[in-house]
């Protein structure tokens, strides 16, 4: 094996123990720790660097965090909110579908499952407990909505997932071939089959009375706490401020939409419309500089750049060809399409319990294209196969805060959370698998 290829490894390696044992405590750090070994070493040259900094797809989707946390400092969600605890009359699965739609479409806006999570869920706790039930029957499916359809949507920042898989694509030099449909077609099935399951099914298998004492948002600890909080407390814009952040949100979705579904007589890129979202919604006054500066999260961004110069290390070592190469041999041996992607999910999923899954999804990227390259496959189908199965990750409270505060809303414990989940998870699998292996094809 060639001593860079080695070199390669080893970093790669390092640095999946690192963003597990996390000494840092910041993502942040290690990301940019693995840039830095990647350049020293040779693996990767200056020049892929300064392209993954300067990456248009990392502009457009800090952008897009801008445009989201003008739109949150509306109105809408409470206001839906109370129209879903009006027209429920009592059925608590109109209940689960109205506050469930909420919370998939605010998991478009907000890059965070645990900030849609707290903010909605006090809201839900409230309407069925008027309604004569326990948190402890809804929480459950509530969380696996918002988890499982985490940017399932080409909605708001939801809609530059295509571009981000484009990206990889290019760092590898593999054709840029998602298109902004992609994302939301390839995982549709299993947001269907989960409202239909978390609506209609799930709250007959959770507990009529919490299983150990429900512990109130108020009561948790960290960052989720405070930021629920403050979105619950929040003082209403001015008619003028509240109409602007609405028109200018819903302008940049549709913005993206219409140029990447029509072709326009004028070149304009999916950033263009985010970065003037961005900069209207400081404008108008409904974002201050400051909190337009806070809105975006930089080691998400950090996270994007790693995993281009990662999927550039692999790419110029030739590391990523020999993981293709001897995956894609293993594969060839029992060539079943629906067999790829069943083991293709299990990778992420297990990863997803002990890292954060957009580190999970950096890290599968370019696995994923190696192995479709090597085996000459379109690699769409398996870039949103690694990303749905870090979303169905909600049993364990290691796999994402949401869950640890699921428990904690609903009053579960360990036992209880793997009687409940175990079933949509192996259900949530096997419908994706079922789902790409006819859309994308392998063999």
């Amino acid at each position: 094996m060639d001593m860079q290829v080695m070199i390669c490894f080893a970093i790669t390696i390092l640095l999946m123990v690192l963003f597990i044992w996390n000494p840092y405590k910041s993502i942040a750090t290690t990301t940019v720790l693995g840039i830095l070994l990647y350049f020293v070493t040779g693996c990767v040259d200056e020049e892929a660097i300064i392209q993954s900094f300067g990456n248009t797809t990392g502009l457009l989707t800090c952008t897009m965090f801008v445009v989201s946390a003008g739109f949150n400092k509306t109105q809408f969600v409470r206001r839906i909110a109370e129209l879903v605890h009006r027209v429920s009359n009592g059925s608590l699965a109109k209940v689960m579908l109205g506050y469930g739609a909420i919370g998939v479409i605010l998991d478009m806006f907000i890059p965070s499952a645990l900030a849609v999570f707290c903010i909605l869920s006090p809201m839900l706790a409230a309407t069925v407990e008027d309604m004569g039930y326990s948190p402890s029957k809804v929480m459950f499916p509530f969380a696996v909505l918002t988890i499982a359809n985490m940017a399932s949507l080409p909605i708001g920042g939801c809609a530059t997932m295509y571009a981000q898989y484009n990206a990889q694509l290019e760092a590898l030099g593999a054709a840029p071939t998602a298109e902004i449909f992609d994302p939301m077609i390839g995982r549709l099935p299993v947001l269907i089959v989960s409202f239909i399951y978390c609506c209609f099914i799930a709250t007959k298998f959770t507990p009529d009375r919490p299983v150990v004492s429900i512990v109130g948002i108020d009561d948790m600890e960290g960052g989720g706490s405070e930021r629920a909080k403050k979105a619950l407390e929040k003082a209403p814009l001015s008619s003028f401020h509240e109409t602007a952040a609405l028109v200018i949100f819903f302008g940049v979705t549709i913005g993206l939409l219409v140029i990447n579904v029509f072709e326009l007589p004028f070149v304009l890129e999916n950033w263009n419309i985010t970065l003037a979202g961005a900069l209207l919604m400081i404008f108008t006054g409904v974002l201050k500089p400051k909190e337009a500066s806070k809105a975006i999260p930089l080691w998400v961004w950090l996270m994007f750049v790693g995993g281009l110069v990662m999927a550039s290390a692999l790419a110029k070592t030739g590391a990523g060809d020999m993981i293709g190469n001897a995956v894609a041999s293993v594969v060839n041996n029992f060539p079943i399409t629906p067999l790829y992607y069943l083991m293709l999910s299990v990778g992420p999923y297990i990863c997803t319990n002990f890292l954060n899954n957009r580190t999970t999804n950096f890290i599968f990227y370019p696995i994923a294209i190696q192995i479709c390259m090597s085996l000459g496959a379109d690699p769409v189908g398996s870039l949103i196969c690694v990303q749905a199965s870090t979303q169905i990750a909600f049993i364990m409270p290691t796999a994402t805060a949401s869950v640890a505060y699921c428990m904690g809303a609903g009053g579960y414990d360990l036992k209880t959370m793997f009687k409940m989940g175990w079933f949509p998870t192996i259900l949530f699998i096997l419908v994706l698998v079922v789902w790409l292996s006819i859309l994308y094809p392998i063999f």
